[in-house]
């Protein structure tokens, strides 16, 4: 499946006015992943979800949100969701009642939060979708590992004027820039970071799943490579409204915010 208005989402480090076509990952374009891939030894986790946005557009159903673990250990979690009508009863997705969605954390501490993004194309949907419902979500224990924490947001907002006077004001992108923390004496090879993009109508409408270190083109950095212990790094991007869905280009972006976490090898897993 595809995402159309996110396959050329452009963003750029605001300290030094670069503009790159970003691409998609194909390998997360839908957030779903098949239940032969999993590990042998998940076992069931305990976890809610927040800020949860669904809608239809074009061909697609979306669904995007936030997951908060309940448990107290070290965990990489996948959902068991199902599309449900405006009735509650669940959508049959192809063949199948619900879905493994993955979670953007590859390593998330107790307690912990990470974010979501799913989509399902409307003809594999054996009715009229209207939400998402949580049956319950699967996990795999991961080894103890540094926190990294995103904060100092701040930046602004850019407009594109017209060519004439009565040409009205277009607002193109928005600049962020932050700083993510690592304040345990533990080096994170590979620091990562979900960006979280909220409308004026305070919905969470599109999460993406960053790596600091190899996607330069979305995001950038002063420097890269691992994180010290008890480093700060400075970090930016532009987020351009081309190709976010389309209520956020209506209602423009409200609020940008970021969780951080370290991206682990799958090995380590």
């Amino acid at each position: 499946m595809k995402l159309p208005f996110f396959s050329l989402i452009v963003l750029s480090f605001a300290f030094f006015c670069i503009n790159t076509n970003c691409k998609w990952n194909k390998d997360n374009k839908d957030g779903i992943v098949a239940a032969n891939v999993l590990p042998k030894d998940v076992k069931p986790a305990n976890v809610v979800l927040a800020d949860v946005n669904c809608w239809v557009e074009g061909d697609m159903f979306y669904a995007v949100g936030l997951v908060d673990s309940r448990e107290s250990f070290w965990l990489k979690i996948w959902l068991q969701l199902g599309v449900v009508d405006a009735k509650n009863q669940i959508v049959p997705f192809k063949s199948d009642s619900f879905c493994l969605v993955d979670t953007h954390a590859d390593a998330l501490p107790p307690r912990g939060r990470t974010a979501f993004f799913a989509s399902w194309k409307l003809s594999d949907l054996k009715g009229v979708p209207d939400s998402i419902q949580l049956r319950g979500a699967l996990s795999v224990s991961v080894d103890p590992g540094a926190i990294l924490l995103a904060q100092n947001l701040g930046g602004g907002i850019k407009v594109s004027y017209g060519d004439t006077s009565s040409t009205p004001t277009l607002e193109k992108y928005v600049i962020v820039s932050g700083v993510v923390e690592n304040p345990l004496p533990l080096k994170a090879d590979n620091p990562g970071l979900s960006l979280l993009l909220y409308g004026t109508d305070k919905k969470l409408w599109f999460t993406q799943n960053l790596n600091l270190n190899v996607d330069t083109s979305y995001i950038k950095a002063k420097i890269y490579g691992p994180m010290t212990p008890n480093e700060k790094r400075d970090f930016g991007m532009h987020v351009y409204y081309d190709n976010l869905p389309e209520a956020i280009r209506t209602k423009r972006i409200g609020r940008i915010d970021f969780l951080g976490y370290e991206k682990r090898n799958p090995k380590q897993n």
